[in-house]
């Protein structure tokens, strides 16, 4: 008698657990949720979507095939680099993805007897990228250098900075402050002029919400330029050299160009802007070149902001 109810015992187990795999699942194929064919399927999605330059189309599929494949082979991880490489071009949060995701197809099971040519085009951007990292760190320094250098700190509030420095916000030989506040109901200006006539400007601080948050120096303003925009091309040259030696590189810039109303007189306003990009810092070179009503003038600023 106790051997049956013990095989009993045993049978109830067994339906119990079957029952358990119809209807929750769990099995070794569904639990995993391995599925080539799925996985072949978004990996052809995700090709389909980097074709027409839609990225975080591409990435979605690109992980939903490693997915469906149990992990990701090389192909899959060549393709969601060269996404993550065109993503991070226009937002650097993606920046650490990339990396990461490098170092997998590094890892890769099949990576020995994957593309030559492909596997050489991520070892270029692996390259670059520690380039980058070193540009990085090194562009971290400098702005750290450059706010010593003309002593507005971004972050700091502005009564602690006129503690300590004081000279910055008075009247010195060839700098002429003008305090302009109630801009808004947050923001105060600091006008910093070369000549006490409050000709040549030459920086404006912004002062928010008590803080420093940002100051913009100007290099030059030519109200009266040639046809060609001589003067500002020669400045700008200069400009462009000290920066690059100041700051390690010199970004490529992003050109934008405005056309004036017609009913005031037409003509063009085209800006040149070159960004570097820190850790919680940004610095922008804005160039701008204009001719409204067929009159030529240019200018140059350099803003240091968050």
């Amino acid at each position: 008698m106790h051997s049956i109810v013990s095989l009993f015992m045993k049978f109830r187990s067994v339906i119990v657990l079957s029952l358990l795999v119809v209807f929750t699942g769990i099995n070794s194929v569904s639990y995993g949720q391995i599925n080539p064919l799925e996985a072949k399927a978004a990996y052809l999605l995700a090709e389909e979507s980097y074709g027409r330059g839609d990225m975080r189309a591409a990435l979605q599929y690109l992980d939903e095939a490693g997915t469906k494949l149990g992990t990701a082979n090389a192909k899959i991880l060549y393709l969601k680099i060269m996404t993550l490489k065109e993503l991070s071009a226009k937002s650097p949060s993606y920046r650490e993805q990339l990396d990461t995701t490098i170092v997998a197809f590094e890892k890769a099971p099949d990576l020995a007897d994957f593309n030559e040519e492909k596997t050489l085009e991520i070892i270029k951007i692996k390259l670059e990228r520690r380039r980058q990292k070193n540009l990085g760190d090194q562009l971290e320094q400098a702005l750290l250098d450059y706010q010593t250098k003309i002593g507005w700190i971004i972050g700091m509030r502005a009564d602690s900075l006129e503690k300590s420095r004081p000279d910055l916000f008075i009247d010195q030989p060839g700098k002429h402050y003008v305090y302009k506040t109630g801009v808004n109901r947050s923001i105060s200006l600091l006008y910093h002029y070369k000549s006490p006539n409050l000709q040549n400007l030459s920086d404006i601080i912004t002062i928010r919400d008590s803080v420093i948050s940002s100051h913009a120096h100007y290099y030059y303003d030519y109200p009266n330029e040639t046809a060609n925009f001589d003067n500002s091309l020669q400045a700008q040259a200069r400009i462009l050299d000290d920066l690059k030696n100041t700051f390690g590189h010199v970004p490529d810039p992003v050109i934008k160009t405005t056309e004036y109303d017609k009913s005031t007189g037409g003509g063009t306003l085209v800006n040149h802007t070159y960004i570097w990009q820190g850790k919680s810092l940004q610095m922008a070179l804005n160039i701008l070149h204009f001719n409204p009503g067929g009159k030529n003038g240019s200018s140059c600023v350099l803003t240091l902001y968050k």
